[in-house]
């Protein structure tokens, strides 16, 4: 196993210059964004996300499982963890999510991060990976075979362990995916997905997807190639994920140019299953929420309602779901009924 780490150099004087933005990409600085606002459901205290503390037993939530098809970084390369190259076959393994703030725990942070008018920031950055090594049915005759070391099959079988052991002490037997969009650098699905489970409770099996992308803003066409050349392997992923899984559903999120990545998926797949009932293919590939540039993405993966149980609204003859004046009463009243144990935690708030 592949093992990177970043050790903690920083004071908190040195943190609150470098630390301001996601711009901290430059030369070997460690990539940061800061912790998003908490969703609006959840800003009167009464829905929970982190009531259930079995759920962050297994696979602690500092770290998160990803996956990717960049070049390794070496001792040259100025990214850190993984190169902006299109590395053919993809690597699986964990990386480790840190607060970049003294004095401060995920204990602590889970609490704070559900504060309506926090103060203060919150940057987290990876501090380093664990890989697993190559999936091995992503390998094509062109790979060498010592990428796959002496046992091909290692690296998949750690890999679903993994998600096993989670599944296990979750709630939702789910698996979500996140894939970014374009011109950016490794860390930033990492961080995004960990953000995402964050507010889902760290139930189910968040993965970061990072395939390829280039951080300039030049490189927009080259991306798009990218993303559509490479839908193969994030398809052999998700059947990977469905065979070799416990999961019970599988949710795509595909974000700007991420969405081309995961239409291109979803085409090929349906045209390997073309001949085939929904059924059969739901039984196999176990795919069910797929998200091209959501809004609100964590109650749809959270509770699986649809957009109208949700409190959207559509307009006639339009295909665009829009959040009407009151769409906050909606949602809450949706998951009330969806989850009837909230109503008397709410009542008495």
């Amino acid at each position: 196993m592949k093992k990177i780490s970043i050790p903690s150099l920083f004071g908190p004087t040195v943190l609150a210059c470098v630390l301001l933005m996601v711009s901290a990409c430059a030369g070997n600085k460690p990539y940061t964004i800061e912790l998003m606002p908490s969703p609006d459901v959840y800003d009167d205290g009464a829905i929970d996300p982190f009531t259930d503390t079995g759920s962050v037993k297994v696979l602690p939530y500092n770290r998160i499982l990803y996956a990717t098809d960049r070049l390794p970084a070496d001792e040259s390369d100025k990214s850190l963890f993984y190169r902006n190259e299109r590395g053919g076959v993809l690597r699986l393994g964990i990386a480790r999510v840190k607060i970049a703030r003294a004095n401060i725990t995920w204990e602590e942070a889970r609490r704070i991060s559900l504060a309506k008018n926090r103060s203060e920031k919150y940057p987290i950055r990876v501090s380093g990976i664990d890989e697993f090594g190559v999936l091995d049915r992503s390998a094509t005759p062109q790979i060498a075979p010592d990428q796959l070391g002496a046992d091909p099959h290692a690296a998949a079988r750690a890999f679903a362990d993994a998600i096993n052991n989670k599944l296990e002490n979750s709630k939702r037997k789910d698996i979500y995916v996140y894939t970014h969009g374009y011109k950016v650098i490794f860390e930033n699905p990492v961080l995004v997905a960990n953000e995402l489970w964050h507010f889902l409770g760290y139930d189910g099996v968040f993965i970061a997807y990072a395939w390829p992308s280039t951080p300039s803003r030049w490189a927009y066409l080259r991306d798009i190639e990218t993303a559509v050349g490479y839908a193969r392997n994030l398809r052999i992923f998700l059947e990977y994920l469905a065979e070799e899984t416990g999961a019970e559903r599988i949710h795509v999120l595909g974000y700007s140019a991420g969405t081309r990545l995961v239409a291109r998926t979803l085409e090929q797949l349906a045209l390997m299953n073309h001949e085939r009932k929904a059924e059969e293919i739901f039984s196999d590939l176990k795919i069910d929420q797929v998200i091209l540039v959501g809004s609100d993405i964590l109650i749809t993966l959270a509770y699986g309602l649809s957009p109208t149980e949700r409190g959207l609204v559509r307009g006639e003859n339009s295909p665009i779901w829009a959040f009407p004046a009151d769409y906050i009463e909606r949602l809450r009243a949706a998951i009330i009924k969806a989850n009837p144990d909230l109503k008397q935690a709410l009542e008495e708030n």
